[in-house]
């Protein structure tokens, strides 16, 4: 697994569609949602890899909540072709600041 951590400079996410019509060996179903993200960090170089929601359902709301600035953790697949997890540090520490409101009457 590799981790890459930093401010992010800029991130970009695009729906990808396989194939229309399943193969005999085709590895994915044409049907799942595929997303290839564009992702810059300070200092170092773009890379795209794949997000894969059905394996964690909140990865693609955490890739677009993050906005230049943010100190994010990105964790890659061993070959660097897969999103694992991303981590917002900058927003994580705000929620948490702001602390827990449920159930609070004004």
């Amino acid at each position: 697994m590799i981790i890459e951590a930093g401010k992010l400079a800029c991130v970009r996410l695009q729906f990808v569609r396989l194939a229309r019509h399943r193969s005999r060996h085709q590895a994915r179903s044409h049907r799942a949602p595929n997303y290839l993200v564009r992702y810059q960090l300070e200092g170092v170089a773009a890379r795209e890899a794949w997000a894969d929601p059905p394996t964690k359902p909140q990865l693609i709301w955490r890739i677009r909540s993050s906005r230049p600035r943010d100190c994010v953790m990105v964790e890659l697949t061993s070959d660097g072709n897969a999103i694992v997890g991303w981590t917002n540090r900058t927003l994580d520490t705000l929620l948490n600041e702001l602390g827990d409101t449920w159930g609070e009457t004004d």
